[in-house]
């Protein structure tokens, strides 16, 4: 008498190089017969009552193989039952982001082959990702999503609807650009540069000729200030001030600011032919702004005809 076909015949699991198998017992007197690539596995039934499962190792991982169960007693087979099952794909390489900006991050990854998708989940969100014509890299942006904030992405590789075990990458959001950047003060060696906090987890990096300071976020509320030291009196300076999260950058701002002009020194009075006033500039952009005096004659950059015998001086910046 021929026995029947296995029931409830069916793949329970898989990962890279594995599938386990699973299916109903008969009896104590049914064995089975597995068939597989050309080999057949005799497999007893097991003790107790509860489903059949057997484990197929060594097999290699997106690949689709073929099974055929066979219940047998008294060394009759039944006609035999086959199912198609799948090993899990790897997982890819490469994972990581390329490029972000304040509400985007771009992320890329080596592609498997022509027959491995992916989906991507983030934020409780599933995103079905086909695998691009051609070779190279795989390239996925992620929009709408909040500035200066770090996110968890998980990408799987899916063959025949088998997802591999998933790879898991952080990645964050460029922070906001602070506001209100400006100088608050400056003399002729320093300007003092203000800006807004943007929060306790953004800090700042300063650039100006070529050098680069980092700046962390002061504890309480208020604005930031931070004094630049060391420079040349009546000089014209540009700083660009980046916000920073998680060592990325915000776009960054500019500012264009100059320090003090140097005083006048080396001042005569002279009284002969006629009132006189000459000095020593110590910056080539230095000259002076006499006040309340129109009758002032200019006689050279550094000589002024007086028209009485005192006058109030101070200088600017012709740069």
């Amino acid at each position: 008498m021929t026995p029947q076909n296995a029931q409830g015949f069916r793949k329970s699991g898989q990962d890279e190089t594995s599938i386990t198998l699973q299916w109903n017992k008969v009896n104590n007197n049914v064995s089975f017969v597995l068939q597989f690539n050309g080999t057949e596995t005799n497999i007893r039934a097991p003790d107790g009552d509860g489903a059949v499962t057997h484990t197929v190792s060594s097999l290699t991982a997106g690949t689709k193989y073929t099974f055929t169960l066979f219940y047998v007693f008294e060394n009759v087979r039944s006609s035999g039952v086959s199912i198609t099952a799948a090993s899990a794909p790897q997982n890819t390489e490469g994972f990581g982001s390329s490029r972000q900006d304040e509400t985007s991050i771009t992320l890329q990854w080596n592609k498997v082959n022509n027959n491995v998708s992916f989906v991507l989940q983030f934020n409780g969100t599933e995103t079905y990702i086909m695998a691009p014509d051609g070779d190279g890299a795989v390239t996925h942006t992620v929009s709408s999503l909040t500035a200066g904030t770090k996110y968890t992405f998980t990408l799987f590789s899916v063959f025949e609807s088998v997802r591999s075990s998933g790879l898991q990458l952080t990645a964050v959001t460029a922070p906001i650009n602070t506001e209100s950047f400006r100088p608050s003060a400056q003399n002729e060696t320093s300007i003092t540069l203000q800006w807004n906090k943007v929060n306790n987890n953004v800090s700042f990096v300063l650039q100006f000729n070529g050098t680069e300071t980092n700046i962390s976020a002061p504890d309480g509320d208020g604005a930031v200030t931070h004094t630049v030291s060391s420079l040349t009196a009546g000089t014209k300076y540009t700083f660009t001030l980046f916000s920073v999260f998680e060592s990325i950058r915000s776009s960054g701002r500019q500012l264009t600011a100059v320090t003090a002009p140097s005083y006048l020194s080396d001042l005569l009075h002279e009284y002969a032919p006629s009132h006189t006033l000459r000095w020593t500039a110590s910056h080539p952009h230095v000259t002076p702004q006499y006040l309340g005096f129109p009758s002032l004659q200019l006689l050279s950059t550094q000589a002024l005809e007086l028209s009485s015998e005192c006058i109030k001086l101070q200088t600017v910046s012709t740069r």
